[in-house]
């Protein structure tokens, strides 16, 4: 049986230094800290992402670490929304797996982005990690890793460099990243730009612009920038919402992934005359099998929240009406692992994205490509 994927929201700030740098004491950052552990280890990571890097581009990395005896798949995820100062913020989804082909757990996190792309490995990193834990109220709440980083294979082979790596646990208050930064930067350490360690290795690569970037619109836009603009916009919403729903982490996810698709849909018919309808025609209806199937699952989560409203409202008033089944939010959250249904007649569920979807994607990617050349008037 598979192992259960984890989840972990990793807030971090990193910094670089020279091979000479020696840590300060830490302990000073704030009051009531001290250091509660040291640990040295060695650990080989391989990332993967498609020939053109489009994931590393978006900020996001899979990886696969190999670490005593054990082998766990990462994927990280920007929460830009999340992100303290000075830092950077990610959702961290882990999963235990064997080594050497993407556990269908992890792609499915980033398969609105691969689509019909295929994930391959673009680098291999072997790390000396010496992590200082502190804590303070008898809690853990920063781990700073000091990491020596040899890139073994692939893009970037032969390069070495040094980082720091502050890391607070989910009980830390924000502050203290700051606090242990300056500390550090009191020593010598220089402020690094927050960005996964692929990116460093990849440079301007992963520097380039996402393959989902906004249009941006000047004075005298052709009509193809009018329409790429549009649906460009709808299209990124449909994908940047793709794993907030696979991993149930905000019911607003479902809504904003079912507006954009209605809005696709309605401008592919505002456009259809300077469009192919042989192509847009079959996305249209595609879409409209989607927003079903999204609707469905919003419906629910409306009436979920109006029944725990009204459980609320039962219970202050000492009644015992309105309540809430204990069942209804299991079941609810059940209904997105079930698999998506290859026909849009069949009973719909969001946690899409298979053979079909990944097809349906694709056309969606191409819809950000189109530009026809005619000025807009009027």
């Amino acid at each position: 049986m598979a192992a259960t994927p984890e989840r972990n929201l990793e807030r971090e700030a990193k910094l670089a230094v020279d091979d000479g740098f020696l840590a300060p004491d830490l302990t000073t950052s704030a009051d009531g800290l001290v250091e509660r552990s040291t640990r040295e280890a060695v650990h080989v990571d391989s990332y993967y992402d498609t020939p053109d890097v489009r994931l590393i581009r978006a900020g996001i990395t899979v990886r696969s670490r190999e670490e005593d005896n054990r082998t766990i798949w990462t994927v990280k995820l920007p929460m830009p929304d999340a992100d303290v100062a000075g830092g950077l913020t990610r959702l961290e989804v882990n999963v235990e797996a064997p080594a050497g082909r993407v556990p269908g757990d992890a792609a499915r996190l980033v398969v609105a982005r691969v689509r019909t792309g295929s994930l391959r490995l673009v680098a291999r990193f072997r790390t000396l990690r010496r992590t200082t834990t502190l804590g303070q109220a008898d809690r853990a709440v920063v781990l700073v890793d000091d990491d020596e980083v040899t890139v073994q294979e692939g893009i970037g082979k032969g390069q070495r460099f040094r980082e720091l790596e502050v890391e607070l646990t989910p009980e830390a208050p924000e502050e203290l990243l700051s606090a242990v930064v300056d500390t550090l930067a009191g020593a010598g350490a220089r402020a690094a730009e927050p960005r996964p360690k692929l990116a460093q290795v990849l440079g301007q690569a992963a520097a380039e612009s996402p393959d989902l970037d906004p249009v941006e619109l000047g004075d005298d836009p052709t009509l193809g920038e009018l329409v790429g603009a549009a649906l460009t916009e709808h299209v990124r919403r449909i994908v940047d919402h793709d794993p907030v729903i696979r991993l149930d982490l905000d019911p607003e996810g479902v809504h904003q992934m079912r507006v954009a698709t209605r809005r696709l849909r309605a401008d592919l018919r505002t456009f259809r005359p300077v469009l192919d309808r042989e192509w847009s025609e079959p996305l249209r209806d595609e879409l409209r099998w989607l927003g079903r199937s999204l609707g469905a699952v919003r419906d629910a989560d409306v009436m979920l929240a109006s029944l725990v409203r009204c459980s609320a409202c039962s219970r202050a008033a000492g009644t015992g009406c309105c309540s809430t089944p204990s069942s209804t939010r299991p079941a609810r959250r059940g209904s997105r692992k079930t698999p998506i249904p290859t026909s849009p007649r069949a009973a719909p569920h969001p946690s899409w994205w298979p053979n079909r979807g990944r097809s349906f994607g694709e056309r969606c990617a191409t819809l950000t490509r189109i530009r026809p050349t005619r000025r807009c008037t009027g």
